[in-house]
């Protein structure tokens, strides 16, 4: 199922750019600042209240939307976007390369989470134990319990979802999430998705990340911080081993 909004763009004067096209695959909630930065291949994160004030809307790619639907249902109160980009031209086996990649459960021990975002992490996950393994259809289930330090150990499903020209890897919570036996998020009430699909001539990655989380004023700073960027962490980890493998 770092982040969440990002674009590396491998551009040639001879190739059309995407986002100046008429048919833009992002909307105007991606500012122009933003769209510039992910022109120069730089990182793009982008914190949002509400899933209407995501960048990219319904009716790209299937994966996509069913990501968009699951983020709308869970009408989380801490959300994220990570989005990343590439030329299709070259790199026609990379829906193969981030399928290895997601599959393997191992790699979440590599994961590391900034929470001063001063390049100082810690393993997000310090504890991964599978639990379980199924496939249903075209449907890839690891189920596992996860420590994720400070909270509580917690029973989770990762689900991927792969077609011809796209896939979907998700990951959600089957447990609920406590800090100190107080209950913070209930059962499948945290979400990490990223969608991968073609688009035009470019290969999208687009994630999302959100969290219903228990609602404490006196809290909610802290609260804020520690699932945004832990979402964003691992989202990031993953479009990073892509860059690097591809």
């Amino acid at each position: 199922m770092k982040k969440i909004g990002i674009f590396i763009f491998c551009c040639f004067i001879a190739i059309p750019h995407l986002l100046a096209s008429e048919e833009s695959l992002f909307n105007d909630k991606l500012t122009q600042g933003e769209h510039q930065r992910l022109e120069k291949g730089q990182i793009v994160i982008r914190n949002i209240s509400d899933i209407e004030l995501a960048c990219l809307d319904q009716g790209k790619s299937t994966q996509s939307d069913k990501l968009l639907n699951m983020t709308q249902d869970l009408n989380p109160n801490y959300l994220a976007e990570v989005i990343y980009t590439l030329p299709y031209q070259g790199n026609e086996t990379f829906l193969d390369q981030i399928e290895t990649i997601l599959a393997d459960i191992s790699l979440y021990t590599e994961i590391l989470y900034d929470p001063n975002e001063d390049g100082d992490g810690v393993p997000l996950f310090p504890k991964v134990q599978p639990t379980g393994l199924f496939t249903n259809g075209n449907e890839l289930h690891i189920t596992s319990l996860l420590c994720m330090n400070p909270f509580d150990e917690y029973d989770s499903e990762l689900v991927l979802e792969r077609t011809d020209n796209s896939l979907l890897f998700y990951q959600l919570n089957l447990g609920k999430i406590q800090y100190k036996n107080i209950k913070l998020v209930s059962k499948q009430n945290m979400l990490a998705g990223i969608s991968v699909f073609r688009y035009n001539d470019y290969w999208v990655v687009y994630a999302q990340g959100g969290v219903r989380a228990l609602k404490l004023p006196f809290l909610r700073k802290k609260l804020e911080a520690a699932f945004i960027n832990r979402i964003k962490d691992f989202a990031s980890f993953y479009i990073k081993k892509v860059a690097i493998y591809r």
